[in-house]
């Protein structure tokens, strides 16, 4: 029998539970890790494959189910693309659409999109002048009101602090508040040749994890990504977890930083009118589509972010 079962209070129940969570997690991402030092956090080519046969809201759904697509950012990402593109898309097959991405965000197989974003980019189809935008915004708007789809708390955003170009011939450091360069990092993706094979950004991210109570680590929690072009000219972005790797860094990276709570995006500002700015999350190809009335997109200072998911501490 157990005495005193008054004295135990909520909070200790949850914290004992997250304490097993936590220890859960650092396992078996110690197991991941020891099988592969890095792991991938996005890949261009096969990102481009997934937007080369995107001609339907069925499309979306294979590739969810078959896990080519693991967030729901990159579902509205893919959207975007399709609304514009696609005029026969019908009430019922969005529908049945909201009810598959709702399934597979219950089986924990696709990380849900922060209802900013959402409010961000619904604001941002309001100024598109083609009529598209009244059922792709129906639509968004029905992801944000779902609680299955969208959250408010369970994602942190984490800011790149420094990026550092390895290129064959030189080392360049930049700093996020040099706005240009940074603008330029991120249009490598499709619409830089300049950078050839091998070349490699560094970029790295302060991120303690609310699991970590206590750290006698030197330096800043945190973690590194690295983005590198490849002998195709794609290019593909690694979470790097070789403890080695991060001695020059200022930074150590936890067992438990996982590739798998994480979706890489950027935002951007452009102008509307003279004394309106708006701001978007995802690539420009597609605002560019939505919003050819804006000519002057860059990249939001300090905005080459990432989403971390920590779900596991609201499931109590």
């Amino acid at each position: 029998k157990v005495r005193n079962l008054s004295d135990i209070s909520t909070e200790d129940v949850k914290s004992v539970l997250q304490l097993a969570t936590e220890t859960m997690r650092s396992v078996r991402s110690r197991g991941e890790g020891r099988k592969r030092r890095t792991t991938e956090l996005f890949n261009a080519a096969e990102y481009l494959g997934i937007i080369d046969i995107n001609k339907a809201l069925s499309d979306i759904e294979a590739a969810l189910l078959d896990g080519k697509v693991t967030s729901v950012c990159m579902v509205v990402e893919l959207l975007l693309w399709l609304h514009y593109d696609n005029k026969s898309i019908t009430e019922d097959k969005q529908n049945v659409f909201i009810t598959t991405l709702e399934k597979v965000c219950r089986e924990e197989k696709c990380l849900k999109v922060s209802k900013q974003h959402l409010k961000m980019m619904i604001q941002a189809l309001n100024y598109s002048p083609l009529p598209e935008k009244i059922q792709l915004i129906t639509l968004l708007n029905e992801i944000k009101n779902s609680n299955d789809l969208s959250t408010c708390h369970e994602n942190i955003q984490i800011r790149c602090d420094n990026v550092v170009i390895k290129r064959c011939d030189n080392v360049i450091n930049v700093s996020p508040t040099r706005n240009k360069i940074l603008s330029k990092v991120v249009h490598f993706l499709t619409r830089d040749d300049s950078f050839s094979a091998g070349t490699v950004f560094q970029c790295l991210y302060s991120f303690r994890h609310p699991y970590i109570r206590e750290c006698r680590e030197s330096g800043k929690c945190g973690f590194v990504v690295l983005y590198s072009k490849q002998d195709d000219g794609s290019w593909i972005a690694e979470l790097n977890t070789d403890s080695e790797y991060y001695t020059r860094t200022g930074l150590h990276v936890h067992d438990l930083i996982s590739s798998r709570d994480m979706y890489w995006y950027h935002t951007y500002l452009g102008t509307t009118a003279p004394d309106n700015r708006i701001r978007v999350v995802g690539c420009t190809m597609w605002w560019e589509k939505w919003l050819p009335n804006v000519t002057d997109w860059e990249l939001e200072h300090e905005q080459f972010c990432i989403d971390y998911n920590v779900s596991d501490l609201y499931s109590f």
